[in-house]
């Protein structure tokens, strides 16, 4: 296996974990959203409630964490040293 194979390997199930962890949290807004609508609160949309990192804002600018690319190129860097990968 070559290096960019490993590389487009990693990556890939990198942006499935993170696509798991979106998901589970946005499950939760959801249950959490329904909960505090059936006690009588006013929301109209689960963003209301609790806003995420990867949610769109009103302007369609993605929110973004500005340190969300380094932790990534962090977690790569990592990734490439435990598999003894050189660039």
């Amino acid at each position: 296996m070559s290096q960019k194979e490993t590389i487009a390997i990693l990556e890939a199930i990198n942006e499935n974990w993170k696509q798991t962890f979106e998901l589970s949290w946005e499950q939760t807004r959801y249950i959490c959203y329904i909960q505090a609508l059936s006690q009588g609160a006013k929301f109209e949309k689960p963003s209301d409630l609790v806003r995420f990192n990867w949610d769109v804002d009103d302007n369609n600018v993605i929110n973004s964490d500005n340190n969300f690319i380094e932790r990534e190129l962090n977690t790569l860097e990592w990734a490439k040293a435990a598999l003894n990968i050189t660039n």
